[in-house]
């Protein structure tokens, strides 16, 4: 899950390869985190799989614990942004919960 928005026009090609590049490294780590685990995955392994240099990673990130707490606060406002969906429906509070479930799956 990515939810960040698209880049600004204005972003120039550096900031763009250098953005390109670090959603690269999440990317390839969020991949890990899934298939090895979190605990099981090392910073090595995600460079590897970013083909990247390790000291290229923590340009980055300053570490795999600061890329799961950017896939948690990504994980966190996609969830306030589904519930907010669900508040003022004029439905039973077990439909919105349903309908929520059912968002989030998605």
């Amino acid at each position: 899950m990515r939810g960040r928005a698209a880049a600004p026009t204005s972003e120039g090609r550096r900031e763009r390869k250098k953005r390109e590049l670090r959603d690269r490294i999440y990317q390839s780590a969020r991949k890990l985190f899934l298939r090895r685990g979190f605990e099981a995955t090392t910073v090595e392994q995600i460079a590897e799989a970013a083909d990247v240099a390790q000291a290229t990673f923590f340009n980055h990130f300053s570490g795999k614990n600061a890329v799961l707490a950017e896939m948690t606060r990504e994980v966190s406002a996609r969830l306030q942004v589904l519930v907010a969906e669900q508040i003022p429906r004029r439905v039973s509070a077990q439909e919105k919960i349903r309908a929520f479930g059912e968002r989030a799956a998605e």
